[in-house]
C-alpha cells in the first residue's frame, strides 16, 4: 500500500476530505493543541514520505502557536496529489 493510500483512510489524527481519485485534503481531527500537533507531525511524515509520488502543499494558519513546535509553521491543513 502507498503511503498516499496510508494518509488517504485518516487517523485518530487527521480527516480526510476526497476530492478526486488522485486528490485529497487533509485536516486536523478536533482543535486542542494535542490535535494539532500530532496533525503536524502527520504533514511532515507525509512530506518526508512523498517522493516522486505526490506532492503536498499545507497551508499556514498565522493565527495559531503551538507550545513546542516553534518556529515551525503550524499548518491547519494540507493538500496531497498524486504526481
Amino acid at each position: 500500500m502507498s503511503y498516499f493510500e496510508v494518509l488517504r483512510q485518516g487517523s485518530p489524527f487527521h480527516k480526510v476530505s476526497i476530492n478526486s481519485e488522485r486528490s485529497i485534503t487533509i485536516l486536523p481531527v478536533d482543535d486542542g493543541d494535542a490535535d494539532w500537533l500530532r496533525f503536524q507531525e502527520v504533514v511532515a511524515e507525509a512530506e518526508e514520505n512523498a517522493g516522486d509520488e505526490y506532492e503536498v502543499l499545507p497551508h499556514v494558519n498565522r493565527m495559531r502557536d503551538l507550545p513546542g513546535w516553534s518556529p515551525s509553521p503550524v499548518y491547519d491543513m494540507a493538500a496531497i496529489t498524486l504526481i
